[in-house]
């Protein structure tokens, strides 16, 4: 019964924080939405808790009974309530796309397997990042000039990469915007520490990979840059494929290949070491399926794909005789480039 408790009293908690944010000044348009908190077990929504069933699943937006609503995965670190708050936020933020019919959402099976972890391209992107750092702090129209020259000339030699980060940086980098503003609201003192941690993150090459991740950082990055200075851009673009550095890049299409130096090349060579160990001891146990299914669903989150194998971590999910089976735990699938798992 604690544990029970426990969601609900973060619950009431996090309602009342959420009334002292004013989402109008978050993101035009932006509006709260409901929530749920789970856990392993139950469910807590609306005044009322029931059996957690296979519908939550992550930290997301799930359509439930006719409407999007925020979920979050309560655990035992989720005790600082401002910060559980804006997570939520965070998470409300999607269900607004969602609700826009927002249609940049990249093919995330598909990138999994075709995003090209280049040293060349890391290296450039590292280049970016360290202009961002400095542009937070203190903007210098020559450094942006500059870091929007170095992001040209990265879509021009790897266009489908550079496209799946642009696409993570309008659909999480903004979410994550969000809620470092919705923080600011909450507590100034959390966000600049927040903020400081983001900034230090973007810079340090062990962060780079999955590159999903870090492309939430930076997307909050270029938002903050963009709002605080007053650089005009279309907050309200949902339909079609244009990206806030497309539009960004209309504007300055020169191109210019930085000076690096190549911190990428060994990273690369180690992660792939690790890749391998990890399929040389998990190919030894039993197949996670027997037969040949459709992938559905995977924690996209981390995924990796390396020889033929996914990675994913907390659940997988495949289609079977037009059903969705969910499997919880952490998994190395054997997986083709049609989406197909196979023993």
């Amino acid at each position: 019964m604690k544990e029970n408790k426990s969601l609900s009293d973060k619950y009431e908690n996090i309602a009342k924080h959420l009334n002292l944010i004013d989402f109008k000044k978050l993101w035009l348009g932006f509006k709260p939405y409901r929530f749920a908190l789970y856990n392993d077990t139950e469910v807590f929504f609306d005044g009322h808790k029931f059996p957690k069933t296979d519908q939550f699943i992550g930290n997301t937006t799930i359509e439930y009974e006719g409407e999007q609503i925020a979920i979050w995965e309560v655990n035992n670190k989720d005790n600082d309530i401002d910060l559980l708050t804006v997570k939520i936020v965070h998470e409300m933020f999607h269900a607004y796309q969602v609700s826009q019919k927002e249609s940049r959402f990249p093919n995330e099976l598909e990138a999994v397997i075709k995003y090209n972890y280049s040293a060349t391209n890391l290296n450039i992107k590292l280049a970016e990042n360290n202009l961002l750092t400095e542009l937070v702090k203190a903007f210098d129209q020559s450094k942006f000039d500059l870091f929007l020259s170095y992001r040209a000339y990265r879509k021009s030699i790897n266009p489908y990469s550079f496209h799946y980060e642009s696409s993570i940086e309008v659909i999480e980098g903004t979410a994550l915007y969000v809620e470092l503003q919705a923080l600011y609201q909450l507590n100034s003192e959390k966000a600049a520490i927040y903020l400081e941690k983001i900034v230090k993150g973007i810079i340090d090459p062990q962060n780079f990979i999955p590159v999903r991740i870090i492309s939430y950082d930076t997307g909050a990055i270029i938002l903050k840059i963009l709002q605080d200075n007053k650089i005009n851009f279309d907050e309200l673009i949902f339909k079609g494929q244009s990206t806030y550095m497309d539009q960004l890049l209309n504007i300055t299409p020169k191109k210019k290949a930085p000076l690096v130096i190549d911190v990428f090349s060994n990273i690369l060579i180690e992660d792939e070491k690790k890749l391998d160990y990890v399929i040389e001891k998990s190919t030894i146990s039993k197949p996670i399926v027997e037969g040949s299914y459709k992938l559905f669903a995977c924690n996209i989150y981390d995924a990796r794909y390396h020889k033929g194998y996914l990675l994913s971590k907390h659940f997988i999910a495949y289609v079977e005789d037009e059903n969705s089976v969910f499997m919880n735990g952490n998994f190395l699938a054997k997986i083709s480039e049609e989406f197909q798992i196979s023993a």
